[in-house]
Protein backbone atom coordinates (compact mmCIF):
# COMPACT_ATOMS: atom_id res chain seq x y z
CA UNK A 1 0.00 0.00 0.00
CA UNK A 2 1.24 3.49 -0.43
CA UNK A 3 0.64 6.05 1.21
CA UNK A 4 0.78 9.88 0.21
CA UNK A 5 1.91 12.39 2.12
CA UNK A 6 -0.35 14.84 3.24
CA UNK A 7 0.28 18.75 3.80
CA UNK A 8 -1.09 21.40 5.89
CA UNK A 9 -1.57 25.05 5.96
CA UNK A 10 -2.95 27.10 8.26
CA UNK A 11 -4.53 30.20 7.38
CA UNK A 12 -6.16 32.20 10.06
CA UNK A 13 -9.36 33.68 9.97
CA UNK A 14 -8.13 37.15 8.86
CA UNK A 15 -6.17 35.84 5.92
CA UNK A 16 -8.76 34.03 5.03
CA UNK A 17 -11.52 36.31 4.45
CA UNK A 18 -9.04 38.55 2.47
CA UNK A 19 -9.07 35.91 0.52
CA UNK A 20 -12.51 35.45 -0.01
CA UNK A 21 -13.09 38.94 -0.44
CA UNK A 22 -10.26 38.74 -3.48
CA UNK A 23 -11.69 35.53 -5.15
CA UNK A 24 -15.18 37.16 -5.13
CA UNK A 25 -13.99 41.08 -6.63
CA UNK A 26 -15.39 43.01 -3.61
CA UNK A 27 -11.90 44.00 -2.87
CA UNK A 28 -8.43 44.37 -3.44
CA UNK A 29 -6.11 46.63 -0.40
CA UNK A 30 -3.60 47.92 -3.57
CA UNK A 31 -5.87 49.39 -5.08
CA UNK A 32 -4.05 49.17 -8.43
CA UNK A 33 -6.46 47.11 -10.70
CA UNK A 34 -8.75 49.23 -13.70
CA UNK A 35 -10.61 47.76 -16.67
CA UNK A 36 -11.41 49.77 -19.22
CA UNK A 37 -11.76 53.35 -18.57
CA UNK A 38 -10.09 54.40 -21.52
CA UNK A 39 -9.22 58.15 -22.08
CA UNK A 40 -8.57 59.86 -25.54
CA UNK A 41 -9.80 62.77 -27.92
CA UNK A 42 -13.16 62.73 -29.43
CA UNK A 43 -13.08 65.82 -31.22
CA UNK A 44 -11.46 69.15 -31.22
CA UNK A 45 -11.10 70.55 -27.64
CA UNK A 46 -13.45 67.54 -26.86
CA UNK A 47 -12.09 64.40 -24.24
CA UNK A 48 -14.00 60.84 -23.46
CA UNK A 49 -13.76 57.89 -21.00
CA UNK A 50 -14.84 54.32 -22.00
CA UNK A 51 -16.99 52.15 -19.54
CA UNK A 52 -15.52 50.20 -17.05
CA UNK A 53 -14.64 49.61 -13.76
CA UNK A 54 -11.81 50.30 -11.00
CA UNK A 55 -10.91 49.63 -7.56
CA UNK A 56 -11.03 52.95 -5.71
CA UNK A 57 -10.95 53.23 -1.76
CA UNK A 58 -11.52 49.41 -1.07
CA UNK A 59 -14.20 48.90 -3.75
CA UNK A 60 -14.67 48.82 -6.97
CA UNK A 61 -16.62 51.70 -8.58
CA UNK A 62 -18.49 51.15 -11.86
CA UNK A 63 -19.39 53.40 -15.24
CA UNK A 64 -21.74 51.72 -17.95
CA UNK A 65 -21.67 53.69 -20.39
CA UNK A 66 -19.07 56.33 -21.63
CA UNK A 67 -18.42 59.37 -20.40
CA UNK A 68 -19.07 61.09 -24.50
CA UNK A 69 -17.60 64.59 -23.71
CA UNK A 70 -15.50 66.73 -21.21
CA UNK A 71 -13.99 69.70 -21.93
CA UNK A 72 -11.24 71.56 -21.25
CA UNK A 73 -12.35 75.07 -22.25
CA UNK A 74 -14.95 74.55 -19.52
CA UNK A 75 -14.36 75.54 -15.83
CA UNK A 76 -16.65 73.10 -14.18
CA UNK A 77 -14.52 69.99 -15.85
CA UNK A 78 -11.72 71.22 -13.80
CA UNK A 79 -11.15 69.58 -10.39
CA UNK A 80 -9.53 72.52 -9.53
CA UNK A 81 -12.57 74.88 -10.61
CA UNK A 82 -10.48 76.68 -13.11
CA UNK A 83 -9.31 76.21 -16.47
CA UNK A 84 -5.71 75.77 -16.13
CA UNK A 85 -5.20 74.47 -20.32
CA UNK A 86 -1.95 75.25 -21.39
CA UNK A 87 0.40 75.39 -24.66
CA UNK A 88 2.72 72.28 -25.51
CA UNK A 89 2.03 70.70 -21.40
CA UNK A 90 0.39 67.62 -19.89
CA UNK A 91 -2.59 67.22 -17.60
CA UNK A 92 -4.29 64.63 -16.07
CA UNK A 93 -7.81 63.17 -16.10
CA UNK A 94 -9.24 62.10 -12.62
CA UNK A 95 -12.05 59.84 -11.44
CA UNK A 96 -13.86 60.34 -7.95
CA UNK A 97 -16.89 58.48 -6.55
CA UNK A 98 -19.60 60.63 -7.61
CA UNK A 99 -22.57 58.35 -6.21
CA UNK A 100 -23.06 54.93 -4.84
CA UNK A 101 -20.58 52.98 -6.77
CA UNK A 102 -20.21 54.86 -9.52
CA UNK A 103 -17.38 57.32 -10.75
CA UNK A 104 -17.28 60.38 -12.69
CA UNK A 105 -13.99 62.12 -14.24
CA UNK A 106 -12.65 65.72 -14.34
CA UNK A 107 -9.18 67.40 -15.33
CA UNK A 108 -6.45 68.27 -12.83
CA UNK A 109 -3.44 69.88 -13.37
CA UNK A 110 -1.31 68.91 -10.67
CA UNK A 111 0.36 64.85 -10.29
CA UNK A 112 -0.82 62.09 -7.77
CA UNK A 113 0.95 62.23 -4.70
CA UNK A 114 0.14 58.85 -2.99
CA UNK A 115 -0.17 54.90 -3.69
CA UNK A 116 -3.69 54.85 -2.69
CA UNK A 117 -6.49 56.12 -0.22
CA UNK A 118 -4.68 54.96 2.77
CA UNK A 119 -2.14 57.94 1.83
CA UNK A 120 0.78 55.50 1.34
CA UNK A 121 3.57 56.60 -0.50
CA UNK A 122 5.81 53.88 -0.78
CA UNK A 123 4.77 52.21 -3.93
CA UNK A 124 5.07 53.25 -7.43
CA UNK A 125 3.59 54.98 -9.48
CA UNK A 126 1.12 57.03 -7.03
CA UNK A 127 -2.28 57.34 -8.72
CA UNK A 128 -3.84 58.95 -5.62
CA UNK A 129 -4.51 62.17 -4.39
CA UNK A 130 -7.11 64.58 -2.73
CA UNK A 131 -8.87 67.80 -2.15
CA UNK A 132 -10.29 68.26 1.43
CA UNK A 133 -11.92 64.53 1.82
CA UNK A 134 -13.05 63.89 -1.91
CA UNK A 135 -10.49 61.54 -3.26
CA UNK A 136 -8.90 61.32 -7.02
CA UNK A 137 -7.77 58.08 -9.38
CA UNK A 138 -5.22 58.71 -11.83
CA UNK A 139 -6.48 57.13 -15.01
CA UNK A 140 -4.79 58.74 -17.80
CA UNK A 141 -3.23 62.42 -19.38
CA UNK A 142 -3.68 64.45 -22.36
CA UNK A 143 -1.25 66.52 -23.92
CA UNK A 144 -1.78 70.01 -25.77
CA UNK A 145 0.27 71.19 -29.03
CA UNK A 146 1.45 75.39 -29.08
CA UNK A 147 -2.28 76.41 -29.77
CA UNK A 148 -3.48 74.91 -26.44
CA UNK A 149 -5.63 72.44 -27.99
CA UNK A 150 -5.64 68.89 -27.04
CA UNK A 151 -3.82 66.40 -29.29
CA UNK A 152 -4.16 62.96 -27.74
CA UNK A 153 -4.47 61.05 -24.52
CA UNK A 154 -2.95 57.90 -23.14
CA UNK A 155 -4.59 55.77 -20.80
CA UNK A 156 -3.33 53.70 -17.49
CA UNK A 157 -5.97 51.39 -17.71
CA UNK A 158 -4.79 47.41 -18.02
CA UNK A 159 -6.81 47.01 -21.26
CA UNK A 160 -4.23 48.71 -23.22
CA UNK A 161 -0.99 47.78 -21.41
CA UNK A 162 0.53 46.91 -25.16
CA UNK A 163 2.17 50.26 -25.96
CA UNK A 164 0.65 52.07 -29.10
CA UNK A 165 0.54 54.66 -31.89
CA UNK A 166 -1.54 58.04 -30.84
CA UNK A 167 -2.78 60.43 -33.33
CA UNK A 168 -0.67 62.23 -36.25
CA UNK A 169 -0.50 65.75 -35.46
CA UNK A 170 0.80 68.30 -37.65
CA UNK A 171 -1.07 71.52 -36.59
CA UNK A 172 1.52 73.19 -34.46
CA UNK A 173 2.95 73.95 -37.27
CA UNK A 174 6.35 72.20 -36.59
CA UNK A 175 9.09 74.69 -38.36
CA UNK A 176 12.43 73.73 -39.61
CA UNK A 177 15.48 74.67 -37.40
CA UNK A 178 13.13 74.38 -34.32
CA UNK A 179 14.08 71.96 -31.07
CA UNK A 180 11.28 70.31 -29.66
CA UNK A 181 11.38 68.59 -26.79
CA UNK A 182 9.02 64.91 -26.64
CA UNK A 183 6.27 64.65 -24.29
CA UNK A 184 6.78 61.05 -24.95
CA UNK A 185 8.63 58.70 -27.10
CA UNK A 186 7.05 58.85 -30.54
CA UNK A 187 8.61 59.32 -34.26
CA UNK A 188 9.52 62.61 -36.68
CA UNK A 189 8.91 62.08 -39.83
CA UNK A 190 9.81 64.99 -42.58
CA UNK A 191 9.00 65.00 -45.95
CA UNK A 192 11.44 66.21 -48.41
CA UNK A 193 10.18 68.27 -51.80
CA UNK A 194 14.01 68.17 -53.10
CA UNK A 195 17.00 70.10 -53.90
CA UNK A 196 18.68 70.20 -50.13
CA UNK A 197 19.44 68.00 -47.68
CA UNK A 198 17.14 67.64 -45.03
CA UNK A 199 18.58 66.19 -41.60
CA UNK A 200 15.74 64.55 -38.06
CA UNK A 201 18.26 65.33 -35.46
CA UNK A 202 16.91 63.99 -31.97
CA UNK A 203 19.05 63.90 -28.47
CA UNK A 204 19.30 64.59 -24.63
CA UNK A 205 20.86 68.40 -25.89
CA UNK A 206 19.05 71.49 -26.64
CA UNK A 207 19.39 72.31 -29.46
CA UNK A 208 19.82 68.47 -30.40
CA UNK A 209 23.54 67.19 -32.30
CA UNK A 210 23.27 64.07 -33.41
CA UNK A 211 21.89 63.39 -36.86
CA UNK A 212 19.35 60.33 -36.39
CA UNK A 213 18.38 60.24 -40.67
CA UNK A 214 19.06 62.41 -43.56
CA UNK A 215 18.12 62.70 -47.20
CA UNK A 216 19.93 64.05 -49.93
CA UNK A 217 17.54 64.52 -53.04
CA UNK A 218 18.89 65.82 -56.43
CA UNK A 219 17.81 69.91 -57.39
CA UNK A 220 14.38 69.07 -59.00
CA UNK A 221 14.49 65.58 -58.96
CA UNK A 222 13.89 62.88 -56.36
CA UNK A 223 11.65 63.53 -53.10
CA UNK A 224 11.65 61.64 -49.73
CA UNK A 225 10.44 61.03 -46.43
CA UNK A 226 12.66 60.52 -43.89
CA UNK A 227 11.66 59.43 -39.89
CA UNK A 228 13.15 58.81 -36.79
CA UNK A 229 12.07 57.86 -33.05
CA UNK A 230 12.81 59.88 -30.31
CA UNK A 231 13.05 59.03 -26.96
CA UNK A 232 11.03 60.76 -24.03
CA UNK A 233 12.52 63.94 -22.32
CA UNK A 234 15.02 64.16 -25.58
CA UNK A 235 15.14 66.98 -27.92
CA UNK A 236 14.23 66.56 -31.74
CA UNK A 237 14.72 69.40 -35.34
CA UNK A 238 14.29 69.37 -38.81
CA UNK A 239 17.16 71.05 -40.55
CA UNK A 240 17.46 71.70 -44.44
CA UNK A 241 14.98 74.51 -46.21
CA UNK A 242 14.01 71.00 -48.82
CA UNK A 243 11.67 69.79 -45.27
CA UNK A 244 7.92 70.97 -46.55
CA UNK A 245 6.17 68.76 -44.38
CA UNK A 246 6.78 67.66 -40.72
CA UNK A 247 4.78 65.34 -38.88
CA UNK A 248 4.97 64.01 -35.03
CA UNK A 249 3.25 61.10 -33.98
CA UNK A 250 3.76 59.59 -30.24
CA UNK A 251 4.03 56.14 -29.06
CA UNK A 252 2.44 55.33 -25.96
CA UNK A 253 2.68 52.57 -23.41
CA UNK A 254 0.70 52.18 -19.55
CA UNK A 255 2.41 52.22 -16.43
Amino acid sequence: MNYVPTTWAYRDPITISKLNQMDNNNVWTAERRIFGCQIDVSAANTAFVAQGKMEFGGMWLYRNSAISAIHPSVVGDWEEGVNLLGTSTAFYAVAYNDSGNSFDVKFRNSGPAYSDTNSATAFFPRLYDKTGSVWYRYIGEFHTNTASAIMNGFSYSRASTEAGLGNWDSGQPWTVGVSYQAATDGFVMAFNAGGTTTQILTDAANPPITVRAQANPTAGGDQYSIMSPVKKGDYWKITGAGATLIYWIPLYSTP
